[in-house]
């Protein structure tokens, strides 16, 4: 019998970026993922018979962040591994295991993406693109990507590595740290984005953007030093308390 193969996991992750490509209203993903899940019913089935039964497995409805699926991808696929090697006779387990993976999925990556990543990457293009111009468009590109693909990567091998365990991962009590963290940055990010936005219009009345650069810079530094440590609150005194300064020195 064969096991699961590196070169598997990179198939079933080439294939996750085309999970929504048959996204519909009846089973949302559930094709999708199918279609990414193919590779392991091509190494691991023995016979005709057990293919069918994969794919009715996989065909089932299934609804996550497409982002954030990669995790259920690569812990279905060891799930699959361990059915076949450890001779199951329920593979219940399975779907039950896949169902319950949509809403932390779907939760953690609206919340990750939507709310994080997307505002934030959108700031450092403004920022950009009010200095340097067009290259403001790729610098977002680039700065959104990072994430998204890094989660995509870190699902597949994670989720197969852990198999029902990343359960534990995708829990509330594992992520809320995270997520704390990510408000703190992503208020400090907005509140540089007002200050640049509101010295950028007095600089273009007054002729002068030299100490415009350093602005952005400025605040960068102050995140990436102490946004992880500080509250929310604290972070945005910070801000304001930058902002008052910059007005009373320009």
């Amino acid at each position: 019998m064969n096991r699961i193969r590196k070169r598997d996991l990179i198939k079933i992750l080439f294939r996750a970026f085309y999970i929504q490509g048959t996204w519909n209203y009846e089973r949302m993903l559930g094709l999708g993922l199918c279609f990414c899940m193919l590779p392991v019913a091509r190494r691991i089935c023995r016979n005709e018979k057990e293919v069918r039964n994969f794919l009715n497995r996989h065909l089932d409805f299934f609804n996550a962040h497409p982002y954030m699926a990669s995790f259920a991808l690569g812990a279905l696929t060891r799930l699959e591994e361990q059915a076949i090697f450890q001779k199951w006779d329920d593979k219940r387990p399975i779907t039950i295991f896949k169902e319950r993976m949509c809403g932390p999925l779907g939760a953690i990556g609206d919340a990750l993406f939507w709310q994080f990543v997307k505002p934030v990457s959108a700031i450092f293009g403004v920022i950009i693109s009010l200095i340097f111009g067009y290259i403001g468009v790729v610098v977002f590109l680039v700065v959104y990507n990072i994430p998204h693909i890094y989660f995509r990567i870190d699902g597949i091998f994670k989720g197969y590595f852990k198999g029902f365990d990343i359960i534990r991962d995708l829990s509330i009590s594992g992520t809320r740290k995270y997520f704390s963290r990510l408000n703190s940055i992503l208020t400090i990010f907005l509140g540089a984005l007002t200050v640049i936005a509101g010295y950028w219009i007095y600089a273009e009345g007054q002729g002068n953007k030299g100490v415009f650069v350093y602005i952005p810079l400025l605040l960068l530094s102050i995140v990436l030093t102490y946004g992880k440590k500080l509250s929310m609150t604290m972070n945005m005194v910070i801000v304001i308390g930058i902002s008052v300064l910059i007005g009373l020195m320009i």
